[in-house]
């Protein structure tokens, strides 16, 4: 692949591999824990999170409210 190549690629093709990603904290009810994570769809995981779909830290200490979060690509 020349030069050329790159410039017939498709804005919908670069657009599909330039995936974005948030960082996040989130903290129970009374702020008494922190939990940081990355995550590729950030409304999904925040449900996940309130609904304790996933066993673990954020279900065994009710972390369900986001407090901070950035997005990045």
């Amino acid at each position: 692949m020349d030069q050329n190549d790159t410039k017939r690629v498709s804005p919908d093709i670069i657009k599909i591999c330039m995936k974005e990603y948030y960082t996040y904290i989130a903290t129970n009810k009374t702020n008494t824990v922190l939990y940081t994570g990355i995550t590729n769809n950030l409304e999904r995981r925040i449900f996940e999170h309130k609904n304790k779909a996933l066993p673990g830290f954020t279900s065994k200490y009710n972390v369900n409210k986001l407090v901070w979060y950035e997005n990045f690509n």
